[in-house]
């Protein structure tokens, strides 16, 4: 017996191809996950929810096609050094690179601290 693990992501219900903004996307995602709450909820809930879309509901979406765009990270073969390279570290379900980000701050804080130092001792 044989396998497969399927997406169950945002992307199986809507596809990122079909659209050439970002705003679109997120907006019609909005508007499908809205539907599918509506479609399990009941009558007495689905009726708090028919008005346009929320800012909260925008943020959740963006984080959906986050997490999608990293479940398709996580599969290919060099994602382990992909990881340790930039010092990511997963929070509430989302990979956020620290590492590289960290060091360039450091590296300016230093530099900007080596220049004041060369000015105090020039002659």
């Amino acid at each position: 017996m044989v396998e497969s693990k399927q997406s169950t992501g945002i992307d199986v219900v809507v596809k990122v191809d079909y659209f050439s903004m970002l705003q679109i996307l997120i907006t019609v995602t909005a508007w499908v996950m809205r539907f599918m709450k509506n479609a399990r909820a009941s009558k007495e809930q689905r009726a708090k929810h028919t008005t346009k879309l929320q800012v909260n509901e925008s943020r959740i979406v963006v984080m959906e096609w986050v997490k999608s765009a990293q479940d398709n990270l996580k599969k290919q073969e060099n994602f382990k050094q992909f990881v340790s390279e930039l010092g990511m570290k997963e929070d509430r379900g989302i990979l956020r690179c620290v590492g590289k980000l960290v060091n360039f701050l450091n590296a300016a804080e230093n530099s900007a601290t080596d220049i004041k130092d060369l000015r105090n001792h020039s002659p």
